[in-house]
């Protein structure tokens, strides 16, 4: 009981000291420039970066259970059962590897053929004003 009542009493010295510390200080005027970027409104543009954004968070997620399936597999000490799971999801995640990559040259294809930027090996141009 005395620990918490001296820690209240500190704690409400402390916050009442504030104001007289906070009077001292110097008055500071000026004011502040922050230069905001401009944010792109054109749906190629956002599109493409969404595109960009899942393929990366794909291939994390693919490294990921790749290094967990090896993990698992090293950890296994023998048993039968755990290699065979490390085993499914090591090829899981190659599979998914695999389905990343093939989506990725499909709409390669597709920005090739139909001229569109999906955000793939092309120049954005993002005006600035």
């Amino acid at each position: 009981m005395k620990k918490l009542i001296s820690f209240a009493t500190l704690s409400g010295l402390f916050l009442l000291s504030a104001p007289s510390a906070l009077a001292d200080a110097p008055n500071i005027t000026g004011t502040i420039n922050i230069n905001i970027p401009n944010v792109p409104t054109n749906m190629g543009v956002i599109l493409s970066a969404v595109v960009q954004l899942i393929f990366i968070m794909a291939s994390l997620a693919t490294f990921i259970f790749l290094i967990w399936g090896g993990i698992e597999w090293i950890t296994s000490g023998g048993d039968k059962t755990a290699v065979e799971s490390a085993q499914k999801k090591i090829q899981a995640a190659l599979l998914g590897l695999f389905i990343v990559f093939l989506s990725a040259a499909i709409m390669f294809l597709v920005q090739t053929f139909v001229n569109v930027c999906l955000g793939f090996g092309c120049t954005i141009i993002i005006p600035h004003w």
